[in-house]
């Protein structure tokens, strides 16, 4: 299916001098942009691909693919080199899908360029769509993005493939076009030379050129990609169990032994732990058993100190009093604290409360200088105070010496309540912390005096104990790794059947993988290039040896990749071939997905010879009927572009020698 057919092109730019412009027409077939070099001729190329936001295809220094004439000053002429500047300049861009649906897409290149404007011929509307991301989403998944509608405009679905990492991620635009749009500058150096490689996709230009033929069958290779992950995973996973068994090994002075093979269909204990006694070495679970029965035979001749019950409770009362006096102390400590800091704020009050007395005293006896009332600070707290909840910058009447003392006394008698209150609890709690001490002190006695008890137990059986108690603590720590082992080969099991099972499935997956590719089509498609690599002149004598890769799905001879084995001009009419096959498979074949043109710039690259290039031209020529377009972009001369007597139905446009594209008209 032929996606799209471009039909106007129109490169602008404004200056205050005017417009310069070039507006270009386009049919199906062949269409020819002559023009020296120098003159704007990859510009209006260029402008193709910037229109639909993928100027990512034009190379990895092309963000900005155009010359300085359409950012910041472009000469009148190359016979008047006057400079304008540009104020601003855009992209029109008219194309047509399959279902006869035409807008034009508008974009500026000086301006406002992350966005596309899309106007609808049919409906008459205009929508903005971004370029680029908006926040997590970028404009191939937001329903604002212009490659996402651009996406739904030429009717395609774009698969899911995978990263390096293993991760989902689509397959862009910009990992496609390259198949239809070839470069001057690197575009000739090989097929989908200008593939971008920045998003990680595994296999990018094969995932193209399968999704395009119709080939593509993701979510098998997914399916094939995300199992050969997960065996790589238990892999992983495998080799951390061994290095924890050999880290407790270590640790416990035991010797290890792995006894199974993540590869081997049986599984035994990978993990295998012995302990070395004596002169020989026994399994930890057999070990632990042994000592076991040695532990018994020494608790059955050895009576059990009476008193360790007694002696357990008893420090259990002196770690719970003990609670409590670290509680008790605190809170004395704080009562403390509070008291002092009331005490200063009552001498606070009494200072205040003797200076008011005397001003009331000094103007009961008739005084009249010195006696200010007004109060700016609290007396308590020292902050400023205001007659009301908001800050007033004007003098409030103040409060009266009557009123002042009275509110000092109220405070005063206020804070000595609350002084007297803790002083009491205070008391109280001393008493219950003295009451404490001595049950402590209590405790004490009786915990040494059953320790006393039990050292001369100790004495007569102290022997055999010391033996009971390090065979507990062997016993303890033997069981603590052998339950780690357990756990590991535990882990293990899990491992070695996951694996198994995996490995069954990814046998089975590659199966599938391989059958999903259609035989036929590549016989087709290897078909068409051999003859378009006939027709173009190419010289190689192996031609019929030919085929296209199941790894790669390009050309290669002999297994090799056949720009090994072919010269540089060769090489060029091998891009032309496979460029035109695609587009021939996609005419023939509805479930061939392809852009609907191809774009040449300069494709007479390395001396490619004149009959070469003529045969293209005519291939171009004769694919008018089935729909598709053929852009080339030349700077042969124009009489020898005459020469080639073209039919009428190519569609050429000539700039003649020592004008420039961009003319203001």
């Amino acid at each position: 299916m032929l996606g799209l057919t471009i039909k106007r092109l129109k490169v602008c730019a404004v200056t205050r001098d005017g417009d310069f412009f070039t507006e270009i027409t386009f049919d199906k077939g062949l269409n020819i942009i002559r023009a020296e070099n120098s003159s704007g001729k990859s510009t209006c190329i260029n402008a193709i691909a910037y229109a639909f936001g993928l100027e990512a295809i034009l190379g990895p220094s092309r963000r900005k693919p155009f010359p300085r004439s359409l950012y910041q000053m472009l000469e009148t002429s190359k016979s008047d080199s006057s400079e304008h500047v540009v104020l601003r300049s855009y992209i029109e861009l008219d194309v047509e899908n399959s279902n006869e649906q035409k807008v034009m897409l508008i974009r500026d290149v000086e301006g406002l360029n992350e966005k596309v404007i899309v106007h609808d011929f049919t409906s008459g509307l205009k929508e903005d769509y971004f370029l680029g991301s908006s926040g997590s989403v970028g404009s191939a998944k937001s329903r604002k993005g212009f490659h996402f509608w651009l996406e739904s405009f030429i009717d395609w679905k774009l698969p899911s493939v995978t990263t390096y990492e293993g991760k989902p991620i689509k397959l862009y635009l910009e990992c496609i076009f390259p198949l239809f749009f070839i470069e001057q500058k690197r575009g000739w150096s090989e097929i989908q030379a200008n593939t971008p490689t920045y998003y990680g996709i595994k296999g990018v230009k094969k995932a193209a050129i399968e999704y395009c033929m119709g080939l593509e069958d993701y979510s098998k290779r997914n399916k094939v990609v995300e199992l050969s992950k997960a065996l790589d995973d238990l892999k992983v996973d495998w080799e951390k169990v061994k290095t924890s068994a050999a880290s407790l090994a270590e640790f416990g002075n035991l010797r290890l032994e792995l006894n199974s093979n993540l590869e081997k269909d049986s599984f035994f204990p990978l993990v295998n732990f012995f302990v070395s006694h004596e002169d020989s070495q026994s399994h930890i679970s057999d070990y632990i058993s042994g000592i076991k029965v040695k532990l018994n035979q020494l608790k059955s001749n050895t009576n059990e100190w009476p008193l360790n019950k007694e002696r357990e409770e008893l420090h259990a009362r002196f770690r719970a009093t003990s609670r409590k006096i670290e509680v008790s102390v605190a809170k004395e400590e704080s009562l403390r604290v509070s008291i002092s800091g009331l005490n200063k704020k009552i001498e606070t009050i009494d200072f205040d409360l003797d200076r008011y007395k005397q001003l009331r005293r000094l103007r009961t006896v008739g005084g009249e200088t010195g006696i200010s009332t007004e109060i700016k600070n609290c007396p308590i707290c020292e902050s400023e105070m205001y007659d009301s909840l908001i800050k007033i910058t004007s003098g409030a009447k103040p409060l009266s010496i009557e009123q002042n003392i009275d509110y000092l006394k109220n405070q005063k008698d206020f804070y000595s309540t609350i002084v007297e209150n803790q002083i009491e609890e205070l008391i109280s709690i001393e008493k219950v912390i003295s009451n404490l001490r001595s049950r402590i002190a209590e405790e004490e006695f009786e915990l040494r005096k059953l320790s006393e008890e039990e050292h001369r137990y100790i004495s007569l059986f102290g022997s055999t104990i010391k033996k009971i108690a390090g065979l507990e603590n062997e016993i303890k720590e033997l069981s603590k790794l052998y339950s780690q082992s357990e756990l590991l080969n535990k882990r293990a099991r899990d491992i070695h059947t996951d694996w198994h099972k995996d490995k069954l499935a990814l046998d089975f997956a590659k199966k599938q993988e391989s059958n999903s590719i259609s035989f036929n089509r590549i016989v087709q498609l290897t078909d068409v290039l051999k003859k378009n690599m006939a027709l173009f002149g190419y010289n190689n004598a192996n031609i019929n040896y030919l085929k296209i890769s199941d790894q790669t799905l390009r050309p290669e001879l002999d297994g090799y990749d056949i720009v090994a084995d072919s010269s540089a001009s060769d090489y060029i009419r091998i891009i032309w071939s496979y460029t035109l096959a695609l587009m021939e498979l996609a005419y023939e074949n509805e479930d061939v997905k392809h852009s609907g043109f191809v774009v040449f710039d300069e494709p007479r690259q390395h001396e490619t010879n004149k009959n070469s290039f003529k045969s293209l031209l005519e291939k171009a020529n004769s694919l008018t009927n089935s729909g598709g377009q053929v852009i080339i972009a030349t700077s042969i001369q124009t009489e020898e572009l005459l020469s080639y007597n073209l039919n009428s139905k190519a569609n050429i446009r000539i700039f003649e020698d020592g004008e420039y594209i961009l003319q203001n008209l």
